[in-house]
């Protein structure tokens, strides 16, 4: 007899491992009756372990459930912070904006997305996002620094307490006297946004000379100034100097290349020179990027108007005086149409 057929026989001697049975199941190293292997073989998972690897695939479907939405918020603030980096702020603004809705603690995205608002001149937001960006880390120092730098600017495009108090003695800016508008800028000639307001009132009143000298000195304080920029389109093309207007166009697209104003502008600055085709390209150009925007709505206004296309005109003249945010912006066109004005 070889060991190998001892030992075996050694094991169906000595009877069944569990409860001693004599008979054994043969066939398996294990020596058990065949009441004791079936029971193991059918032997309860204890509870605990039931519950962890319950758990496990609870998480596993949660995670199998939510990749989709995570991939989408990582994808849209990855074209966020892209777009930011390209200029493209109107395009960052709405991909950070998806990413701030689906995780509204993602300081990351507020930084960047303060950014934009800044450069689309939707400074409300820009306020508020900053607020809540308020004593938290900015791991990103030249992000902080691009910030800080941004919230210091803003004073320019905010009225000065003083400045409200003018205006509410006159009811509104435009009816501010020039002699009171002077005197005011030569006792605050730091605040940026008294003489943007006052080089308004002096392009409204056809002062042109003196509009332009107070804008250049102030895009001498800052190139970037966009109250100044977005003035000097409108003076050069009232002078008739168009290379001039599409130059503080472009530098206005230069710092945001999808800026709602600038594109319009320039579609303006077109139909100025009775160059309709173009402009009307940069129009629906600014419609196609944003179709909420005042200004860009009456550029399309007058737009259909130069181009005898009184219907879709009458219809976005018709729905601005359904929206105080367009009328405005809209009441010039409506002076246009009238012949109240005249645009060429």
């Amino acid at each position: 007899m070889d060991q190998a057929t001892q030992s075996l026989e050694e094991k169906l001697s000595s009877g069944c491992a569990s409860c001693g049975h004599t008979i054994i199941e043969p066939g398996y190293p294990t020596p058990l009756c065949k009441d004791c292997r079936t029971k193991f073989i059918r032997f309860p998972i204890p509870l605990p372990i039931k519950i962890f690897a319950g758990a496990v695939a609870l998480a596993l479907l949660v995670s199998m459930y939510r990749l989709p939405g995570n991939f989408s918020v990582a994808v849209h603030y990855k074209r966020g912070t892209a777009a930011v980096k390209n200029r493209n702020y109107l395009t960052a603004q709405k991909e950070l904006g998806e990413v701030i809705k689906r995780l509204p603690g993602y300081d990351d995205a507020k930084e960047y997305q303060a950014i934009a608002a800044y450069y689309n001149q939707d400074l409300s937001t820009f306020v508020t996002l900053v607020n809540q960006l308020q004593g938290k880390e900015v791991k990103n120092e030249s992000l902080y620094g691009r910030i800080n730098n941004l919230v210091d600017r803003l004073d320019g495009y905010v009225p000065a307490d003083s400045l409200m108090n003018l205006c509410e003695r006159y009811h509104s800016f435009d009816s501010i006297p020039d002699s009171s508008y002077r005197r005011y800028i030569a006792n605050h000639n730091s605040e940026q946004f008294a003489a943007a307001r006052y080089a308004t009132f002096l392009l409204d009143h056809k002062q042109y000379h003196q509009c332009d000298s107070i804008l250049d000195a102030l895009l001498h304080n800052d190139p970037e100034y966009f109250h100044a920029l977005s003035i000097k389109t409108g003076l050069k093309r009232e002078l008739h100097e168009f290379d001039s207007a599409h130059y503080y166009c472009d530098r206005i697209l230069q710092i945001n290349h999808e800026s709602a104003y600038g594109i319009a502008s320039k579609a303006r600055t077109y139909f100025k020179e009775k160059k309709d085709a173009e402009g009307m390209k940069w129009a629906l150009k600014d419609m196609d990027l944003r179709k909420d925007d005042a200004y860009s709505l009456a550029t399309l206004a007058l737009a259909y108007h130069l181009t005898n296309n009184t219907v879709e005109r009458d219809k976005l003249v018709d729905a601005a005086k359904k929206d105080s945010t367009q009328t405005e912006s809209m009441q010039y066109i409506t002076d246009i149409i009238s012949g109240k004005e005249k645009f060429r």
